[in-house]
C-alpha cells in the first residue's frame, strides 16, 4: 500500500513533465485496526525537479566528528564521504565557510 501525491508550485511550469514534485509515502503495515489509535511508521520519498539556484546564500558549516572506537570502520568512512560530498557541492567563491573538530571520549 503507497500513497502518491504530486505538489505543483505557483510556477507557470508547474504540472508539465519533469516540473513535479512527488512524494511517495509507504506504511510499515498494510492495513491498521479500525477506531485504534495507534503510531504509524512510513517511508516517506520525495522526487524533485533538478534546480540550479543562481544565488545561493553562504553558510557556515562546523563538523563535529566522533572518533571513538564505536566509530571505526565502515562508519567513520561514511563520515567522510559525506563531509566531501558537502565540501564538492559549493560553488565558486566557496558558499561554505565552516570549520571542523573531533572527540574520542
Amino acid at each position: 500500500m503507497a500513497f502518491l501525491a504530486t505538489l505543483f508550485a505557483n510556477d507557470p511550469m508547474a504540472g508539465q513533465e519533469g516540473e513535479q514534485i512527488t512524494l511517495k509515502t509507504t506504511p510499515e503495515f498494510t492495513a491498521y485496526s479500525p477506531g485504534k489509535i495507534e503510531t504509524c511508521w512510513a517511508t516517506v520519498t520525495m522526487t524533485a525537479p533538478f534546480y540550479e539556484p543562481t544565488n545561493r546564500a553562504e553558510i557556515d558549516l562546523v563538523a563535529v566528528i566522533d572518533r571513538s572506537g564505536s566509530m571505526s570502520g565502515s562508519k567513520i568512512k561514511l563520515v567522510q564521504e559525506t563531509l566531501n560530498f558537502v565540501v564538492d557541492q559549493r560553488e565558486s567563491p566557496p558558499a561554505i565557510a565552516g570549520s571542523m573538530t573531533s572527540y574520542d571520549n
